[in-house]
């Protein structure tokens, strides 16, 4: 082979070697970086701020469509501890989390029981504690199980993708579009994070940011009130304490607004002084898990001093304060919002003749002012 060819032939393996070692650096390197800003949905959705701000009662607010009673049509005795978290799948597929029979769920849009996936139990995709739940958009279950510290990925035919630890103290999990997911931390702790990056193959941080403010550190009370966290179509996240009236709006990691509000009806905690006795619990007004967020709308619940119920908030993702202190029916707690706005609320019937609870109803409305653009 003449010199001249020789030579370009070497060029080439030199240039293929260069491309290759960029490719797997920038591919490693991509594992530390965020990559949120890489999926970016418009606005499906009509807000009508001035509409909303007007509504002072549930019944104008909120449009009824439909009650889903949950049943089997093989077990005509199935058995609902409590609907503690809830999501659902672009099918109307919906998912419960049940901490008390220790078991993830899966309905049809109608009620009727497809499936359970996990068990209870010490290994793979076996549970002891059921904390918290999140999907990814290929309808993968992401499960934190408080008790055994670990979260365990699934299809949602119940095979297991990955099991990893959660450190302590995770509370709360959600996912991104892609699979990387981040864990709350309802902690008081000056030294200790609020939030935790993860990638979704190996549970690797990829970063941790947030601090607790300086009236949670007094306080020193971590998971009892815990609040909760979203992301919005642009992939802000959001986060709210249990003990907080405060939003905090992160981009990439980086803290970009807080929201703020002083309405009369919020009473916020003060320490305890000689413990925390029952009728301290109910002199405040605490946030109630979750904190939902459907396109431009950020929705939470207060749980009153007394009587017991909740106070309905809503916020825009830009800060503005709609609406506050609408109150939800007895019975009612707020669970879920799906993709076309439709919000799934429970509602715990009262005890039967022979003093047996029933099981809990999901009802689904969806918001006046809020309507998908056609």
């Amino acid at each position: 082979m003449p010199r001249t060819k020789y030579t370009a032939f070497f060029i080439m393996v030199f240039i293929t070697i260069i491309i290759t070692l960029v490719y797997y650096i920038n591919k490693n390197n991509n594992v530390d970086k965020y990559i949120v800003d890489s999926t970016i949905i418009e606005s499906k959705f009509n807000i009508d701020r001035k509409l909303i701000k007007e509504f002072n009662e549930f019944s104008e607010i909120f449009k009824y469509h439909e009650t889903i009673n949950l049943h089997s049509y093989t077990n005509k005795d199935i058995v609902i501890g409590a609907i503690a978290h809830m999501l659902t799948f672009n099918d109307r597929t919906i998912v419960i989390g049940d901490p008390r029979m220790i078991k993830v769920s899966l309905y049809d849009e109608k009620g009727a029981h497809i499936k359970d996936i996990g068990t209870v139990g010490n290994g793979p995709g076996e549970f002891r504690g059921i904390s918290g739940i999140t999907k990814d958009y290929n309808d993968n279950i992401f499960i934190l199980d408080s008790i055994l510290r670990r979260i365990t990925i699934m299809t949602r035919e119940g095979n297991v993708i990955n099991t990893f630890p959660a450190p302590a103290p995770s509370d709360k999990i959600i996912a991104e579009r892609d699979g990387n997911f981040y864990l709350y931390f309802a902690t008081s702790h000056p030294d200790l994070p609020v939030i935790s990056y993860r990638n979704f193959k190996k549970g690797k941080e990829i970063k941790s940011f947030g601090s607790p403010s300086q009236h949670l550190q007094s306080i020193r009370l971590p998971v009892m009130f815990s609040g909760g966290f979203c992301i919005d179509y642009n992939n802000h996240l959001y986060v709210i304490h249990g003990l907080e009236y405060s939003i905090f709006k992160y981009k990439n990691g980086q803290l970009i607004d807080t929201f703020h509000e002083n309405p009369s009806h919020f009473v916020k905690m003060e320490r305890p002084r000689g413990g925390l006795s029952e009728e301290h619990l109910y002199s405040f007004t605490p946030v109630v898990p979750p904190l939902l967020c459907i396109d431009q709308l950020l929705v939470f619940a207060l749980r009153k001093p007394a009587p017991e119920g909740h106070y309905l908030e809503i916020f825009t993702t830009d800060g503005e304060y709609l609406n506050g202190k609408i109150d939800l029916p007895d019975r009612y707690s707020l669970k879920w919002v799906d993709n076309d706005g439709y919000f799934y609320f429970t509602y715990q019937p009262s005890t039967d003749a022979d003093g047996n609870l029933p099981n809990e109803v999901i009802l689904v409305y969806s918001l006046n002012g809020f309507e998908i653009n056609r």
